[in-house]
């Protein structure tokens, strides 16, 4: 939000306008989803959880719908959309529970546990380590036949890395996502930690995959992403 003009009988609010994809439709778009891609893209949704994190604000909602690329000369730049659930940790805010049903397959347990728990700081890092799985897989870690059967899935933290969609070479990726897909949301390291992770810090991409199993996610999704919004 750029301006907020309040005026007797009407409030003018001025944003700004994103033009381009989400983050899944546009690795689908490339000819090949290198390492480096996703480096890229784990990096800047960190960059920007860590100045939510300083602001005290859980997103609540990170997911590839609310995670836009916008191309600027050839380089993208990911900015994150859609704050309707999230939640204020400052000192005198509010109960910090979202207001919108969490996307099973990206929720962080806190968000599936009832009103016994509330998200931290550190929920939108699981979210974050599901996102990537997904990049490198292009299938989800927790998804089953039913809703039910994908919430036990979080709630036990069970998903594993088949070596015959992870490629030789990802297990500095399948680190990274392991140490932020981690019950205990206190055990969890924030943006600012997981920044210096020593996957983010290599220069070489030793990787490649194939859009292909990505385009069938993004595909399987748009059903019930549209059953969603209409529900809502």
């Amino acid at each position: 939000m750029f301006e907020n003009a309040p005026s007797p009988g009407v409030d003018t609010i001025v944003m700004e306008l994103l033009q381009g994809m989400d983050v899944l439709s546009h690795a689908c778009s490339l000819s090949s989803i290198s390492e480096a891609h996703v480096r890229r893209v784990a990096t800047q949704l960190l960059s920007a959880l860590d100045y939510l994190q300083l602001q005290q604000i859980v997103h609540c909602d990170i997911k590839p719908d609310n995670l836009l690329i916008e191309n600027h000369n050839g380089q993208f730049q990911l900015k994150i959309v859609d704050f309707g659930s999230a939640c204020s940790l400052s000192a005198g805010a509010v109960s910090c529970q979202p207001c919108l049903p969490p996307d099973l397959e990206f929720a962080a347990p806190e968000l599936l546990s009832g009103p016994s728990t509330s998200p931290s700081l550190a929920t939108d890092m699981w979210s974050c380590a599901v996102l990537i799985y997904v990049l490198v897989s292009g299938v989800s870690p927790f998804l089953d036949e039913s809703p039910e059967e994908t919430t036990a899935h979080v709630l036990n933290a069970d998903f594993s890395f088949p070596p015959d969609l992870f490629p030789p070479g990802s297990a500095e990726t399948q680190e990274f996502i392991s140490s932020l897909l981690v019950l205990d949301s206190t055990s969890r390291p924030l943006a600012r930690s997981a920044l210096s992770h020593t996957w983010l810090q290599l220069d070489k991409s030793n990787y490649d995959v194939p859009p292909t199993l990505l385009a069938s996610f993004v595909s399987r999704r748009k059903p019930q992403l549209i059953t969603q919004s209409f529900v809502l």
